[in-house]
């Protein structure tokens, strides 16, 4: 019996993935603001939580003005290594072709997308080369099976969280059980009470100017050697501004983390926790 399911077209599940291109001429506009930034809204701020908030603010209110977001619809048959600038050069030929045929601007616009195309494959395949030779062996098979996967066999399921009667949660159920997990493991101990603390730490707290201060350059340093990851909150800044700014945001930063030291205050926004569940 002929069987026409191999012959169907594939199942498209669509989704939206926002990201934040970072040209060098916008990166330049940002620098250009935060050198020249005095840092005034800050100052009149009294508490650290309102610190904190506007220093966020601010620096992501720039930066989506200089390095605007945007946002781009692929499919789960789509490869990995296409871009805002194939789907584009695509729409466009094909746009040309539904219209007018194969016009002279059709083409052209072919030639574009053809070119565009074998250069991101190339260069999703020389990345991944790279990181053969350089990975530990351990993660050799990972990037082996990424090189071989054909479109679509990338899973987009959303379900993570394996219960003990193997029935699976959606991923906002499976954070919110991680984050109850470790809620639980913290409230396990007693809050800490001044009270409870040996009579020299008392007298320590108790006696004027104890808060500890760090200075500027101390923050930079800090900041240089830390290990950002690429993925982050809502709050984070690109791993790019931040190593190249590190000396502007370094003097604001060390202002906010000597306010919380004098006033033994927390953020109320770094409290939250982000718990992203890996499939």
């Amino acid at each position: 019996m002929y069987n026409c399911d191999s012959y169907s077209r594939p199942e498209r599940n669509y989704k939206i993935i926002e990201y934040r291109p970072l040209p060098a001429a916008n990166v330049r506009n940002f620098g250009n603001w935060i050198v020249h930034e005095q840092w005034s809204n800050l100052k009149k701020c009294t508490s650290s939580s309102e610190q904190a908030k506007e220093l966020d603010t601010l620096l992501l209110e720039k930066l989506d003005l200089y390095c605007p977001k945007k946002s781009m619809k692929l499919s789960n048959v789509d490869k990995l290594f296409i871009t805002s600038d194939i789907k584009r050069l695509d729409r466009q030929r094909r746009r040309e072709y539904l219209k007018r045929g194969k016009t002279l601007k059709y083409y052209d616009l072919k030639k574009q997308f053809n070119a565009l195309y074998k250069a991101e494959a190339k260069k999703y395949l020389d990345k991944n080369l790279e990181s053969l030779s350089s990975c530990n062996p351990g993660q050799a098979y990972k990037i082996l099976k990424r090189l071989g996967s054909q479109p679509g066999d990338t899973s987009n399921n959303c379900e993570t969280f394996i219960l003990p009667d193997h029935e699976l949660l959606p991923a906002a159920d499976s954070a919110e059980r991680i984050a109850l997990h470790f809620s639980e493991i913290s409230q396990s101990f007693p809050p800490l009470s001044v009270q409870s603390l040996p009579q020299r730490v008392k007298d320590k707290l108790s006696s004027p100017g104890c808060a500890p201060k760090v200075s500027e350059y101390e923050v930079y340093r800090k900041m240089i050697r830390a290990k950002k990851p690429r993925s982050g909150t809502q709050y984070d800044l690109p791993k790019e501004i931040m190593q190249e700014f590190c000396p502007e945001i370094a003097g604001p930063l060390t202002k906010l983390i000597n306010q919380i030291f004098e006033s033994a205050e927390w953020p109320s926004h770094w409290k939250l926790e982000h718990v992203v569940p890996i499939p």
